[in-house]
């Protein structure tokens, strides 16, 4: 699970495929802290090559609510909320 979109680095690098993964997430039943990475492209990723960024998060997590009980989904749905990676495509 991933999330593929064009991305500018902060060094003003433009990655038209830019892979961004949901790599570490914590906290307890009502919060999560995730990091997600960027990297030039999916083979960079597996080749696991350097990443260009990464990026943390937070939110409250509605588990209970209207949560679906996975948090790695949970953290993808929030991510792509978020204005800069509401155009990223599931990949």
């Amino acid at each position: 699970m991933a999330i593929k979109l064009a991305w500018q680095t902060p060094q003003g690098v433009t990655l038209p495929n830019a892979y961004l993964r949901v790599m570490f997430f914590s906290g307890n039943k009502n919060y999560i802290q995730y990091s997600v990475h960027v990297s030039a492209d999916e083979k960079a990723r597996r080749e696991e090559r350097p990443v260009f960024e990464e990026r943390n998060f937070s939110f409250e997590y509605p588990q209970g609510k209207d949560g679906t009980g996975d948090i790695i989904v949970a953290c993808y749905e929030h991510l792509k909320s978020l204005p800069e990676f509401s155009k990223g495509l599931d990949v």
